[in-house]
């Protein structure tokens, strides 16, 4: 970053002897007096109300909120961000407001003097960068900038105030076209501003077409062709544009004709010839072509006239002169042409009687007055402003990190490349007036070389979005999501007239945007995902107009989903209740297997049938519920009735149902039997999950005779009840579930009795297939016992979470590897309920004949075949630290 202090004074010597100014895309005033006061808490304001600018009779005024606020014995320092500059002039001939990007003030005493002649004063220095809107001459435009001045007064601030003694405001067009080597990336980045707007970029890391090593020289010719050096690679590439149409190139490594070595500046002249500093072979090369027509080469090491070491960067100037900046030897050198006529150096400037040093120089401009713009490697590093190549009378800031690289737009903005943080800065003059920094919005690290791009004046219209993307993740189709907002501004001057703005089926686009938006207006874009299909539904919210970029686009990302319901058992059967009395509950398992969340609006039972549930609302995907079903009959016979689910699974005044039936008696039954459903938990197809229990229980005192029992395929049932069953007796079946496919499986166990109805039992299962998501969470997903004592027996617990909301059966429980590790407790279930908890807990005995380094793994399988693991390790010590 740049010493502070230093530019602020540097500037407001510049600022004192020179002259105001406001150019169209550019400009600056002069102030002093108002008011000045500055808080010395976090959350104070720096303000200054009512200085005079310059020539315009108008006033500026600021508030800056501190956001830190730091105080020593001889030095005093303020931060602050936010807060509002604002500027106003009687004929509102200007007309700026703003908003602080950041800003920084220091407190010093200055004595003079000696004993009872001595006097102190105390100095205020304030430099701020701000984003905001200015109008000038009747146009509007977005700007960067800065406001620095300086308060000397004879007493401290504190509660009170003072005068400003003398400060200035600086801007720039917030549209500036760059073109910036990011060397981190192997790339050249273009954006409309310093601030990232609409970032394109091209190239990539390696030696061939497209790819580059270390960017060195970017430029354009008049056909907007660009031109790279690539110091590394020792060549100069050209491309039409970014897109890298019609790549060509020239040079390789070596020291003669078509060859370079470490080149590190590259210009096109008013004739369309190529210019190269051949830095590494102390030369400058000029040819016609990118085919090297004409290859000439002038130089040789040295430091005496016609001579370099190290030269970086070329320029020109109106009368067709040739400036190097020539870095090993400290100087600036200009002659006529490529026989070195009319040589000329100078290796210092002198700004206020003070004389600076050309250390290293890296970066040389000539505007069309003739006046020479530089910069230095050095620490500090300066940017300076000369009127001729004498050095006299210079303008110099100073920058408290190396220069690299300087490119200056036709209306004048110096844009400046460096070792500084953020890397990147644009500045209205060497003052450092409208001092404005950025990474391109965080795009580029440590930008490398930057070239800023031709644009007319006043700056087009030009459209930019003000997020690069949209994420709007999953989305149920048919169901419109939230809306999202971006903002679309016109960061140019001139009007953006605006031809449509749209996105593909998949998304829903609004705005309040009119049909041609002024310079530094905005308006909102409204976007919905309303998905047409399900899956990845990419998009481009588009914006066509006039403007520079006739068009900008935002990615649209989202993910089309919809969700799925299966209900097991689709139906339910009630064996004979007596009538007025309530049958116990049968279990109906709601699994959304879709892909985006189910959205239950109800779910009503009919008939002689009521239900409970603990669905809530909505549905996960992959997750369940359970509906408790029971029968209350009210007549003898046989009963229907359905349980209806209104949710978004199906279409609207769709429902899905589970059918229901019942026999109601007017007496009591002969025989019950329980539970009169069983719904297994997923299981893997081709294996056998734990059996479970049903009791049929003959209630009178006859005895009565059993038929063999019939089941579903799919099941496997065994039994301990013979041929008969004695009156008040009972006897116990056990099914198991066997899936032989994957999927929903169901059916109706019958029991026959002779003479008497059967009863019946339904079974419902899901068979799965290898790859199923696991049910159950282990936590923490690490067991670590770290260094652990001999003869010590530390234990550790494992939490295990059933997520699904459905039952989930546990098949095995394992802890394999060293035999330092065992299993201690243990609480789980066969079946773990939808949301239920259990635990394991995980001893380490550590004894003289435990290996010093001990691993283990515990798994649980569940009965749908997944298995999930938690690593368990500690090491054995003598003993502990």
């Amino acid at each position: 970053m740049r010493n502070r202090n230093q530019l602020l004074f540097l500037a407001l010597i510049a600022l004192l002897a020179g002259v105001s100014s406001a150019r169209a895309d550019n400009g600056s005033y002069n102030f002093s007096g108002g008011t000045f006061s500055a808080a010395t808490t976090t959350g104070g304001v720096i303000s200054v109300s009512g200085a005079t600018l310059s020539t315009t009779g108008g006033q500026i005024s600021f508030s800056c909120p501190i956001t830190n606020y730091i105080s020593s014995s001889y030095q005093v320092n303020w931060n602050c961000t936010g807060g509002t500059v604002t500027i106003t002039t009687p004929d509102k001939s200007v007309a700026f407001s703003g908003t602080f990007v950041s800003g920084s003030m220091s407190f010093v005493p200055i004595t003079t003097g000696s004993g009872r002649y001595s006097h102190t004063t105390y100095l205020y220095s304030f430099l701020g960068s701000f984003s905001g809107t200015i109008t000038t001459g009747g146009r509007t435009q977005p700007v960067n900038g800065s406001v620095s001045q300086a308060v000397q007064s004879s007493t401290k601030i504190g509660t009170g105030s003072a005068p400003v003694t003398s400060g200035s405001f600086g801007w720039n067009s917030a549209y500036g076209p760059l073109l910036i080597a990011d060397n981190s990336e192997s790339r050249i980045v273009s954006s409309d501003s310093i601030t990232g707007a609409n970032l394109t970029s091209y190239g990539s890391a390696g030696v061939g077409t497209g790819q580059f090593s270390t960017i060195s020289g970017v430029t354009e010719d008049a056909a907007g062709r660009i031109y790279i050096l690539d110091s590394s690679l020792d060549r100069l590439a050209r491309i039409d544009n970014l897109t890298g149409a019609n790549w060509t190139q020239v040079g390789s490594k070596g020291t003669g004709s078509y060859h370079f070595n470490s080149p590190n500046g590259v210009r096109i002249d008013a004739a369309g010839k190529i210019w190269v500093a051949d830095t590494g072979n102390n030369r400058i090369v000029r040819m016609d072509d990118m085919s090297g027509t004409n290859w000439t080469a002038f130089g040789s090491a040295g430091s005496g006239g016609n001579q370099f070491n190290s030269p970086s960067a070329i320029a020109f100037d109106a009368l067709g002169r040739i400036y190097v900046a020539d870095s090993e030897n400290n100087r600036l050198v200009r002659f006529d042409d490529l026989t070195g006529k009319n040589w000329v150096s100078v290796t210092q400037v002198v700004s206020g009687g003070r004389s600076y040093p050309i250390t290293a120089p890296s970066g040389v401009e000539v505007n069309a007055a003739g006046n020479i713009f530089a910069i230095t490697g050095g620490t500090p590093a300066y940017l300076m402003q000369i009127p001729d190549i004498t050095g006299a009378n210079a303008v110099v800031s100073s920058w408290s990190a190396p220069l690299r690289s300087l490119s200056r737009s036709l209306s004048g903005t110096i844009y400046v490349a460096g070792s500084f943080a953020p890397g990147l800065a644009e500045v209205l003059n060497a003052a450092a007036n409208g001092y404005f920094a950025s990474n391109l919005g965080g795009a580029v690290s440590q930008p490398a070389v930057v070239h800023a791009r031709p644009s007319p004046s006043p700056t087009p219209g030009d459209a930019v979005l003000s997020l690069p993307s949209l994420a709007f993740g999953n989305q149920n189709v048919g169901e419109p999501g939230p809306v999202q907002t971006v903002v679309l501004q016109n960061i140019g001057a001139a009007p953006l007239a605006i031809a449509s703005i749209a996105a593909s089926a998949d998304y829903t686009v609004s705005s309040n945007c009119p049909a041609s938006l002024g310079g530094a207006a905005s308006c909102s874009v409204s976007v919905i995902f309303d998905p047409k299909l399900t899956g990845a539904r990419p998009a481009k919210l588009s914006v066509t107009s006039n403007g520079a970029h006739p068009l900008v686009s935002s990615v649209l990302n989202g993910t089309g989903t919809a969700p799925r319901v299966v209900l097991l058992p689709a139906s339910l059967f009630f064996n004979w209740a007596l009538t007025a009395t309530s049958s116990g509950a049968q279990t109906v398992t709601l699994t959304n297997t879709g892909t985006g969340p189910l959205t239950i609006q109800s779910i009503v039972a009919t008939g002689d049938f009521t239900q409970s549930n603990n669905c809530g609302t909505a549905v996960r995907p992959g997750n369940g519920c359970t509906l408790n079903v029971t029968f209350h009959p009210t007549a003898a016979g046989t009963r229907a009735g359905a349980v209806t689910i209104s949710d978004d699974a199906t279409p609207t005044g769709a429902h899905q149902t589970v059918s229901l039936t019942g026999s109601g008696s007017a007496t009591v039954p002969q025989f019950s039997v329980t539970p009169e459903s069983i719904q297994f938990p997923e299981q893997a197809v081709g294996s056998t999950s734990a059996a479970q229990s049903i009791t049929l229980k003959n209630v009178f005192t006859t005895a009565a005779s059993l038929g063999t029992p019939a089941y579903p395929a799919g099941f496997k049932v065994t039994t301990t009840c013979g041929a008969t069953l004695a009156g008040g007796a009972s006897c116990t079946f056990q099914a198991a579930f066997a899936p032989t496919v994957a999927g929903p499986v169901s059916g109706v166990m019958s029991i026959p009795i002779t003479g008497k109805p059967a009863r019946y039992v339904t079974l419902s299962g899901t068979g799965t297939a290898a790859g199923q998501a696991p049910a159950l969470s282990l936590t923490p997903a690490l067991i670590n016992f770290g260094q652990v004592a001999l003869n010590d027996n530390p234990s550790q617990t494992i939490t295990v979470t059933n997520t699904s909301g459905l039952p989930t059966a546990i098949l095995s429980h394992s802890l394999t590897g060293a035999a330092a590790f065992t299993i201690t407790g243990y609480n789980c279930p066969a079946i773990l309920a939808g949301g239920a908890r259990c635990r394991v807990q995980i001893t380490f005995l550590v004894t003289s004949s435990t290996p010093f380094q001990n691993d283990s793994t515990l798994t649980i399988q569940e009965g749908s075949g997944t298995q999930t693991q938690v690593p368990v390790t500690g090491q054995a010590v003598l003993t502990t630290n």
